[in-house]
């Protein structure tokens, strides 16, 4: 078993750390056979010692995702194993009970500030050498955060499962921090903790104390309330603070995210109109929902009005639901397809 020098979950005993090691062990043996030469890093929140794990008929389920990156210097190896389909279903493959993320990255690609490289605990021996965190560009996808925030939003208010309202404000809050300055600790939920107070000026003081009682519940400690509903219109002028920051710039994400989605247009037999600016586009379609979402869950026509014509000149879809909740739920659909 490899020697890790770190936690992996909350609460953790000697038990659930050599089951969590076990496990580890047999994904990054399972990388290394597939791609040679590469570093396997842990990243999320089991890299910051903030994974939840349980224990159901003496086995080990995993309450979130354990995330890996692969990299590599290879831009073949990239190309090869990018999105391919072997690094699907590893949960399944390796026998193990959790839901396993893999990305791979090229390391020549991220120090053309092409790619995000994140910011993982290296696992292997031969990836320490690889990965040399002080020769990468760090590199903060600012407005994913924010996009991400959005659509977990819009999930809750679909599903009313409390935990994408948490996620929601978390993201939100770390979108708003890497808007004043390059963090990786950012990602930490302990460190989120912290960093609130630094941001007290900024945050009223009801925003102060949802995204507070967010990062609490996240972190399995007592809160001093519950949020639900009623929150967003509270969080809503932190939303259009950051959406009026980020809609006007632009980067390289935004060109990489428009060539994908032409592709995917062309993929589904579609013409797309090379003179529109997709991340643009995907940017107000999420700003149009929330600001149509009211108090006492009614929905803002109007603005959802906008949201639809706006999906229709990026994909081509018409709504053909009446009701507004079924068409608010359309939107929330074809924003899945506006991800890709």
């Amino acid at each position: 078993m490899r020697n890790y020098n770190f936690n992996f979950a909350l609460n953790e005993t000697k038990e659930i750390r050599e089951k969590i090691c076990s496990d580890i062990d047999k994904i990054v043996s399972y990388l290394e056979g597939l791609i040679s030469g590469c570093a396997v890093g842990l990243w999320g929140s089991f890299s910051f010692g903030e994974g939840r794990v349980k224990e159901v008929n003496n086995k080990l389920e995993y309450v979130d995702d354990l995330d890996f990156v692969v990299y590599t210097n290879s831009i073949v190896k990239f190309f090869k194993w990018n999105n391919n389909k072997t690094l699907k279903n590893l949960n399944e493959k390796l026998n193990i009970n959790a839901e396993i993320c893999v990305w791979v990255k090229c390391i020549p690609l991220i120090k053309l500030r092409l790619f995000f490289c994140g910011f993982p605990r290296i696992l292997n021996k031969k990836g320490v050498n690889i990965f040399k965190e002080k020769n990468i560009p760090t590199i903060h996808v600012y407005s994913t955060y924010l996009l991400k925030s959005y659509y977990r939003l819009f999930k809750y208010v679909l599903t009313n499962e409390k935990h994408f309202l948490r996620k929601a404000y978390i993201e939100v809050f770390r979108s708003l921090v890497f808007s004043k300055k390059r963090d990786k600790d950012t990602f930490s939920l302990k460190h989120n903790l912290n960093q609130l107070n630094e941001y007290k000026k900024i945050l009223t003081k009801e925003q102060y104390r949802i995204i507070e009682c967010s990062i609490e519940s996240r972190l399995s400690l007592k809160t001093k309330s519950e949020i639900g509903y009623d929150s967003i219109s509270k969080m809503k002028p932190l939303y259009d603070k950051l959406f009026n920051k980020y809609y006007r710039t632009t980067s390289t994400f935004s060109m990489k995210y428009y060539f994908k989605l032409i592709k995917f247009l062309l993929q589904e037999k579609k013409i797309p109109n090379i003179f529109i600016n997709f991340s643009k586009k995907r940017f107000l379609i999420h700003h149009y929902l929330l600001q149509a979402l009211e108090k006492n869950k009614k929905i803002n026509e109007s603005y959802l009005k906008k949201a639809e014509d706006t999906i229709k000149k990026m994909c081509y879809e018409t709504n053909q639901y009446k009701s507004l909740e079924e068409r608010f739920s359309w939107c929330i659909k074809n924003l899945e397809y506006i991800w890709r």
